[in-house]
C-alpha cells in the first residue's frame, strides 16, 4: 500500500491530488489512450474481429477470441465484486470510474484482447519478424493503457500490475487449451 501511494502521489500535483502532473494536452493524450482499454471499445473490437474471422472461415479462432474475452470479462467482474477495493482519491476529474479498483479492467481486458488478437494473427503469419513486431505492438499498447490508468489516478499500480498478470495468464491458458488434442471422431 505504501508503494502504491508513493507512486500515485508522485504523479499528481501536491496542491490538487486530482490533477495529474504535466500539461492539459498530455492529460488529454492519456485519456485518449486509456479509452482504448474501455470495455466499450474492447467489446466492439472483439465483435468486429469475431465477425471478420468468421467471414474468413477461421471459426476456431473466432470462437477462441469470443469465448476467451467473454470469460475474462466475467472473471474480472467477479473479482472486482469479491475484492471491492476502493479507487484512489487521486482520480482525475475528467475520468469516470464506476466499479471497484481491483483488478484494473482496462489492464486485464486490454491484455486479453490485444495479446490474443496478436497471437491469432501470428498463427496466420509465416514472417517471424512481422509476428514479433505485432506482439511487441500489442504489449506496448497494453502497457500504455495500464500506465494511463495510474497516471489519471483511476487505479493503484498494484491494480494494473495484477490486471496485466491475470490478462496475460488468461491468454496463455486459452492458447494452451486451444492446442489440446481432440479425441478422434
Amino acid at each position: 500500500a505504501r508503494i502504491d501511494l508513493a507512486f500515485v502521489h508522485a504523479l499528481h500535483d501536491s496542491a490538487d491530488t486530482r490533477d495529474p502532473i504535466g500539461s492539459r494536452g498530455f492529460e488529454s493524450i492519456a485519456r485518449d489512450i486509456t479509452s482504448l482499454g474501455s470495455n466499450t471499445f474492447l467489446v466492439l473490437l472483439v465483435l468486429f474481429a469475431t465477425v471478420l474471422l468468421g467471414l474468413l472461415q477461421r471459426t476456431g479462432a473466432a470462437a477462441l477470441l469470443f469465448t476467451t474475452t467473454t470469460t475474462a470479462l466475467l472473471f474480472n467482474a467477479l473479482v472486482k465484486l469479491f475484492i471491492d477495493r476502493p479507487r484512489p482519491d487521486f482520480t482525475s476529474v475528467t475520468v469516470m470510474a464506476e466499479t471497484s479498483s481491483f483488478p484494473s479492467s482496462h489492464a486485464m481486458l486490454s491484455s486479453v484482447v490485444l495479446l490474443l488478437l496478436a497471437a491469432i494473427a501470428g498463427r496466420e503469419c509465416a514472417n517471424r519478424t512481422a509476428v514479433a513486431v505485432l506482439m511487441a505492438g500489442a504489449i506496448a499498447l497494453t502497457v500504455l493503457i495500464g500506465t494511463t490508468r495510474i497516471y489519471l489516478g483511476a487505479h493503484w499500480p498494484s491494480d494494473v500490475l495484477v490486471g496485466w498478470v491475470l490478462g496475460s495468464a488468461w491468454v496463455l491458458l486459452a492458447l494452451k487449451l486451444s492446442e489440446t488434442p481432440r479425441p478422434p471422431e
